[in-house]
């Protein structure tokens, strides 16, 4: 759930950052560099610790883990989007307009399928990397880290 949640971010924002009005891309430049700057398990503590006492909610960690995900995944496909689109050469832009296409049918047409498949393995990998995020913030409980095979009490665990 995480994962599509920041795909679509991540697409809002990557189009964003390639706007030509520079307040939008300004908005998504802070966005962009805001949640890659701050490391993920802060994020996460400011979400379910913070909002959650701010708002006066009572949030499960699993819907903070889904959201805090989702915002900090999202900067990260926007960058993703930001690059693929980038990728594509500007001469298909330039065919496309003297063509006569309008800017949003050529990006939706001509841009876009070509990005996307530049964006392919980015993408997936990217998206394996949030999956292993997810599984880290809901699998850790009352001091316990599951990794799939076994559990290890972490108060049990020493450093040399």
């Amino acid at each position: 759930m995480s994962i599509t949640i920041a795909t679509v971010i991540g697409l809002i924002f990557g189009l964003m950052r390639v706007s030509d009005s520079k307040a939008i891309k300004y908005i998504a430049d802070i966005y962009i560099y805001a949640m890659r700057g701050i490391p993920m398990i802060v994020f996460a503590f400011f979400v379910y610790f913070g909002v959650s006492q701010w708002f006066d909610a009572n949030l499960t960690p699993e819907v903070a883990g889904i959201t805090a995900l989702s915002i900090n995944t999202g900067a990260y496909i926007a960058e993703i989007v930001r690059g693929g689109i980038q990728g594509v050469p500007k001469g298909q832009e330039e065919a496309a307009r003297s063509l006569g296409m309008k800017p949003s049918l050529t990006m939706n047409k001509i841009i876009l399928p070509q990005a996307i498949r530049a964006m392919v393995p980015s993408l997936v990998n990217h998206f394996i990397l949030a999956l292993k995020k997810y599984v880290y913030s809901i699998g850790n409980r009352n001091g316990r880290i599951n990794n799939g095979w076994s559990n290890y009490d972490c108060e049990n665990i020493s450093v040399w």
